[in-house]
């Protein structure tokens, strides 16, 4: 199952319409912006999302809005646009949050969302713990 479809990222970028670029081409994008959300997500969720989170969807619509706009944009012009750079980055501060822990997916919404991390021993134990002694 896709992370997003066309509609999501013409949603997001309205200039994106059929004849700025057909569906077809965008779900080649669609499907590069999942393969790197999936790869900057995979040490800290099990990938791939299934159900797809709604901030999974829409920074994998972003995503693929960059990749879409980048394409039009340098075939049309060698200067970059700052608009095309600031979804890029949207996308990439989130996925980097998310993976830090610092942002997370609605896990009571998506129950069979697991992370990937394992813990198999304990960290702290009560025989750890030092009395507070004042100098």
């Amino acid at each position: 199952m896709a992370y997003c479809s066309p509609s999501d990222v013409r949603l997001l970028v309205p200039i994106l319409d059929e004849s700025a670029m057909p569906d077809t081409q965008m779900e080649v994008y669609i499907k590069r912006a999942e393969g790197y959300v999936d790869g900057k997500l995979r040490d800290t969720y099990i990938v791939p999302f299934e159900p797809v989170p709604e901030l999974v969807k829409d920074v994998t619509a972003e995503y693929a809005a960059y990749l879409s706009l980048r394409t039009i944009y340098s075939q049309n012009s060698p200067n970059s646009n700052e608009m095309v750079q600031a979804l890029k980055d949207s996308a990439e501060q989130l996925l980097t949050d998310l993976s830090l822990g610092e942002l997370s997916l609605d896990s009571s919404k998506y129950s069979s969302i697991e992370s990937a991390s394992e813990f198999t021993e304990k960290i702290f134990t009560l025989k750890d713990i030092t009395p507070y002694r004042p100098d």
